[in-house]
This record gives C-alpha cells, structure tokens and sequence, in this order.
C-alpha cells in the first residue's frame, strides 16, 4: 500500500515591509533602536519592550506608566496593528552608545492578569465556564466573547480568588483548546491545531529567526 503525505511546499514571497511604532498617538519609527512584542495564545497576555533613541533627554518626562504603544507592520503601508500594549515602566539610560529611553509594558488586556476569580460549576463545559466568568469581569473593562467556539467536554471547578489566567490556563488544558484575546479585546476560543496557516511559511534562511531549546541534532555523534 502506498502512503500519501501532505507537504506545504511554500513560494517565497517578495517583500517590503513597513513598520510603525506609535507611543501615547505619537510617531517614533525614526527613534526606534529597537522593539519586539511577544503575543502568545493560552499561556500568557504578551509583553513588549521599546528602546527609544533620546539624544539631550528630549523625550525625558513625556510618557509614563499607562500611555498607550501600538506596533504596526506589513509589507504595504505599515496600517496593520500588530500589537496594543500599555506602558508599565519607563527607564532613561546612558551609556558610551548615546542616551535613551526604555519602554516595557504588557498587552492592552493587563487587567486579566490583576483579577482574581471566585466561581464554582458542576459538569459544566470549558467554553461556557469561560463565558461566565468573562460576564463577572467589569463591564468597564470592554472584554467580549464573540470568538470563543464551542466544545464538548464537561468538568468541575471550585475556584477561590485565583488568578483569571491561571483559570484559562487549566480550562485550555482540560479541553485541548487555545485561548487568547485580540487587540480588540475579544476573546478567541478554538481547538489546538485546528487553525491552518496558509499564508505565511517559516522557512530557515528567510524569516526564521530562532526557536528556543532546539539545538544541533547530534544523536548520531559517539563521545567516547
């Protein structure tokens, strides 16, 4: 009998990307030394971190903590928001490089990492504990459901003012569903691995960077 394989064989693509760095409204992308977000699903909010180039302390004093960042990047007009944050922490530094300002924060939905639950249910699906426990949350933080699906799985939980996320961290480990929110903060609710990605490909020597904790394959190599 002869196996059949699907592969994903992908084009490479011609690129011109364009990126943006807005900080409280304000353009930065010509001061920008560097900037990254991380934006994961199930296991955290996402954090970023801006270094800001701030010759004659020009900048000194003019964010702080609860301004808004948002990253922008595509390979047209920089218009697609990538990443929502709200500062945390701003930082002047100096050295022998030149002066500048540290910018770190987290994902625009920070306050789920500062609420702590109280609920209980019995034989109840995941999705919909996720719902309830998303109306308990004040209706002045703007969360929404639209994107949480719907699963079959059922459980029990009596939870004592535990951190939300810990809550959807055990609720994506008992269903086998990953849950993030959107810089819309909307909810996203789906089954792992169910979402294919059909339009971006990770391919080494053109838009891989890294992976962590993947080293040399040596599991041939002998040490005698």
């Amino acid at each position: 009998m002869r196996d059949t394989t699907r592969i994903l064989i992908p084009i490479p693509k011609v690129r011109n990307t364009h990126c943006k760095v807005e900080v409280d409204g304000d353009d930065l992308t010509s001061r920008a030394i560097s900037s990254k977000f991380i934006y994961p699903t199930t296991t955290g909010i996402g954090t970023f971190n801006l270094v800001l180039s701030n010759a004659h302390g020009q900048l000194t004093g003019t964010y702080s903590v609860g301004d808004t960042v948002k990253f922008y990047a595509d390979n047209t007009d920089n218009t697609t928001l990538q990443f929502w944050g709200r500062v945390d922490y701003v930082k002047d530094s100096i050295s022998e490089d030149g002066q500048f300002l540290e910018i770190d924060g987290r994902h625009r939905s920070f306050l789920l990492t500062e609420h702590l639950v109280c609920h209980s249910a019995t034989g109840t699906s995941p999705s919909q504990i996720l719902k309830d426990i998303i109306d308990k949350l004040p209706a002045s933080y703007g969360f929404t459901y639209t994107n949480v699906g719907s699963d079959i799985d059922s459980m029990d939980v009596e939870w004592n003012y535990k951190p939300f996320w810990d809550c959807i961290f055990e609720l994506c480990k008992h269903s086998g569903f990953d849950c993030y929110v959107d810089n819309d903060l909307d909810f996203h609710y789906f089954e792992a691995n169910s979402i294919e990605n059909t339009d971006e490909a990770i391919v080494e020597g053109d838009n891989f960077i890294r992976t962590k904790d993947w080293g040399t394959n040596d599991i041939y190599e002998k040490t005698r």
